[in-house]
């Protein structure tokens, strides 16, 4: 059994999910919601996932930079691996079509009435 300290301390992080957060914490342990512990139950049955933690970093890392970099999304994912090295991801479709949401959302809406356009 792997336990984590009386004081449970966990940090919020964007999931992987569309407004998804999962809380980490300073051992290396993914809670998905944010969970008060009574004293001395706190454990879990596997060790901490470290690798998680690298690969949601590259995977936050490469859409934040897809949303305002405005070269080609492979070239910005490719990036991001350069700089988190050691990670393993591929640029599959979900991928991708996390990329491509990020940048849209950053986009200015599309005007729907005239007053919007004068605007």
């Amino acid at each position: 059994m792997f336990y984590e300290e009386d004081e449970l301390v966990v940090e919020p992080v964007k999931g992987v999910k569309y407004n998804g957060t999962r809380y980490n914490s300073e051992k290396g342990f993914i809670y998905y919601f944010q969970k008060k512990t009574r004293h001395g139950d706190a454990y879990h049955n596997h060790p901490p996932e470290q690798e998680e933690h690298k690969l949601l970093r590259v995977v936050n890392a490469s859409v934040n930079a897809a949303a305002v970099d405005c070269r080609r999304h492979r070239i910005v994912l490719d990036a991001a691996r350069r700089e988190y090295a050691g990670v393993h991801i591929g640029y599959g479709d979900a991928m991708q079509r996390r990329m491509q949401r990020s940048k849209r959302r950053r986009q200015p809406q599309i005007p729907k009435t005239i007053e919007e356009i004068v605007e």
